[in-house]
């Protein structure tokens, strides 16, 4: 039973409990005995330390030692009661929720004042909204998205009006365009994986396996390099003629991808049928250093005019620049004018000169009689025919100049003048 009284400022408890009784010789008896225990704390004066003296005749040693002292017990009931002390008299207070952050809704730009802020700048750090395009601004890719966006929103707005602020845009750069971006990193694509694939099988069927097929392979990447530089050079020196057809893959007709096709197989057929060389083949061959192996003078012939003929053509596109075009161009171009420097000097079409020899050495490598003989009729019939119509308009542009060009200037494929 709990009594609480206020007195003169100073608080007494009267606290009565039960201990039981012990004995010092016998120990402890089970008595229950009761016992009063009154304390005065004044509650405007520090806290003291109060000491009582137990009853069982227990003394404390004469050099006051706490050695044999008994331990300090703390009763439930006296926790129970500081408890409900401290609840009642502990003022409480309403927990505060945090209000939820916010972000402004619209942005504006320091640097100017009464500038409305609508969606559009990238640079801008918040997430949210961005600022809009100005003239003076670089213009970004978003700036078309957000603009279609707000035309929407505006009821069907002209959309002329709204993507006023970005640049034109090239029409024949789209899929369906003659300069069509994905079908020209599709076809470079296609040619360089090519390229790396047949150059891999060419080592491996030379070194390894020992066959004469590797001339396939050889060819189809000859032709891979062929027509990736036929596109990279004039998007380099002649770019406004960049487009899809300057690959030449489908723009040379049907009887040029005979041609080739043709000449894969008869590569194929004789080494399958006759793989052991010709009377006249052991008579144009010669032992390799290395390994003693016969190689014919044919090979050796066909790898040089290859290589010339594709540098020489490569060379001839890039220094003509501009002035170089894969259609005859009936009407004089403005800024056309008449190249008689470098290659030009020594060759009046430098760049027909080496696709010829570059046909005529491919075939040497396959080790083909018809096509060899077959490549040098056509060849020969379609650079005549063109070198004669384009020299007729070259005459009409230039008048004496190339007269007197074409007088001291050879073309260098034979019985062409």
């Amino acid at each position: 039973m709990w009594g609480c009284l206020w007195q003169n400022g100073g608080l007494e408890t009267e606290i009565k409990t039960r201990k039981k009784a012990r004995s010092k010789s016998a120990g402890w008896n089970g008595a229950l005995r009761p016992t009063t225990i009154k304390t005065s704390i004044d509650c405007s004066q520090p806290a003291t330390l109060y000491q009582t003296k137990h009853e069982h005749n227990e003394t404390w040693r004469s050099d006051h030692s706490l050695k044999e002292a008994p331990a300090a017990r703390v009763h439930p009931e006296t926790f129970v009661l500081f408890l409900i002390l401290t609840i009642t008299t502990t003022p409480h207070s309403t927990p505060r929720i945090p209000e939820p952050l916010s972000f402004p809704s619209k942005m504006t730009d320091p640097t100017t004042s009464g500038s409305q802020a609508t969606p559009g700048d990238p640079n801008i750090s918040w997430p949210i909204e961005r600022l809009a395009h100005t003239a003076e601004s670089e213009w970004h890719p978003s700036f078309l998205q957000h603009q279609r966006r707000l035309s929407n929103a505006s009821n069907g707005s002209s959309g002329l009006a709204s993507s006023s602020s970005a640049p034109d845009l090239d029409r024949s750069n789209y899929p369906d365009g003659t300069k069509s971006l994905s079908g020209i990193s599709l076809r470079a694509f296609l040619l360089g994986t090519t390229l790396g694939a047949t150059l891999v099988l060419t080592l491996l069927l030379t070194t390894v396996f020992q066959t004469p097929f590797w001339r396939v392979p050889f060819f189809v990447g000859a032709l891979s390099l062929f027509h990736f530089l036929e596109y990279y050079v004039t998007a380099r020196y002649n770019t406004r003629y960049a487009s899809v057809g300057a690959f030449l893959l489908t723009s040379n007709g049907w009887a040029y991808n005979v041609a080739h096709g043709s000449a894969i197989v008869e590569c194929i057929v004789s080494h399958f049928f006759w793989p052991e060389s010709s009377r006249l083949g052991r008579l144009l061959s010669f032992p390799e250093p290395f390994s003693g192996t016969l190689v014919s003078v044919l090979l050796v012939l066909g790898f040089v005019l290859t290589i010339i003929g594709q540098v020489v053509r490569t060379m001839a596109m890039a220094q003509a620049a501009s002035n170089f075009n894969h259609h005859v161009q009936s009407e004089h171009q403005e800024g056309h004018v008449l190249v008689k420097t470098g290659l030009y000097g020594y060759l009046r079409h430098p760049s027909y000169f080496g696709f010829f020899w570059w046909g005529l050495g491919t075939q040497l490598v396959l080790g083909n009689v018809v096509c060899f003989v077959g490549y040098a009729l056509v060849l020969w019939k379609f650079f005549s025919t063109r070198i004669k119509r384009e020299e007729s308009f070259l005459i009409q542009f230039f008048g004496t100049e190339y007269l007197e060009y074409r007088q001291t200037t050879p073309v260098g494929i034979p019985l062409i003048r």
